[in-house]
């Protein structure tokens, strides 16, 4: 009698729960990781008695619970062994119920992609070679009379700094000598160090640096009006404001020539008189452009 009480008492004790279980063929991912891996997520003791079943190769895994075929899962999965590891226990969880039914699909369609770091095409760091600007505008220039002229411009930065060259003219302007009066107008070229500053939407610059010009005036009014040419050369100073708009820059500046060679015109006129005249060594350019940064 006392046997049968026994062997009563032994049947209706609950079953010890055996938990889940994981076989692998390949160290990546191995059981233990993968069995670390969903203790991670609860405690091993509250898993339902799961047999799973791994095989491994590079492309991916092929997962099932044995006895089930309808469980078998395909992941692509990447290299990392870590990562195969957590993915494998998030789909066990799945099925045993600790996640929503759509995350066991979520392996299946989403892909990792190896690319081999030699095939894959690595940009150039912004601003490595620099920006180069080329520019036109056009300017009011101020000196012994206010003429239009034009300049065009290549600026090459790297950062905010940099170096420009240009080469720009203004109208003719009227000077009186002798009996009649001469006109003359300066080509200038410069090559400055340019500098910019971001300020908001905006850039602050400015240039400093040397140029040369030739001079050319004509007679008007006299009974041989002769032309005649003469250089010089001098320093330059600028300050701009501009405003990027995408591959554009729309910008004004205010320019001023300081020549430092003189230059006259002379004027031999027997019949209505003689004279000489010196040509303003001071110039005062403002101006409006443009330009296009590549």
């Amino acid at each position: 009698m006392l046997l049968r009480v026994l062997a009563l008492s032994v049947a209706l004790l609950p079953a010890a729960r055996a938990g889940a279980s994981v076989d692998s063929d390949s160290a990546c991912p191995s059981s233990d990781a993968v069995l670390r891996a969903l203790r991670a997520l609860r405690p091993a003791a509250d898993w339902p008695d799961l047999r799973v079943f791994i095989q491994a190769d590079e492309a991916g895994l092929r997962v099932w619970v044995d006895g089930d075929p309808e469980t078998e899962r395909w992941i692509l999965a990447a290299p990392d062994c870590a990562a195969r590891a957590a993915t494998v226990a998030l789909v066990i969880a799945t099925w045993s119920g600790e996640l929503p039914a759509q995350a066991a699909d979520h392996p299946e369609l989403k892909r990792s992609v190896r690319v081999d770091p030699v095939a894959r095409p690595m940009p150039a760091p912004r601003g490595r070679n620099g920006h180069t600007e080329v520019g036109a505008n056009g300017l009011a220039s101020v000196a012994g009379g206010l003429v239009p002229g034009g300049r065009i411009e290549v600026t090459h930065l790297r950062g905010d700094f940099g170096a420009q060259v240009s080469l720009g003219f203004h109208g003719p302007r009227g000077i009186a000598v002798g009996g009649g009066s001469t006109r003359f107008t300066r080509i200038a070229g410069a090559a400055t160090f340019h500098a910019r500053v971001p300020v908001r939407a905006l850039y602050l610059g400015g240039d400093l640096g040397a140029a040369a010009a030739l001079a050319v005036a004509w007679g008007e009014g006299f009974a041989r009006n002769d032309i005649d040419a003469s250089a010089t050369w001098g320093l330059v100073a600028a300050a701009r404001a501009g405003l990027p708009l995408g591959h554009f820059r729309i910008w004004t500046e205010l320019r001023v020539h300081r020549w430092l060679y003189e230059q006259h015109v002379q004027i031999d006129a027997p019949v209505s008189g003689s004279g000489e005249a010196v040509l303003p060594s001071w110039e005062v350019q403002w101006a409006l452009g443009v330009g296009w940064m590549f």
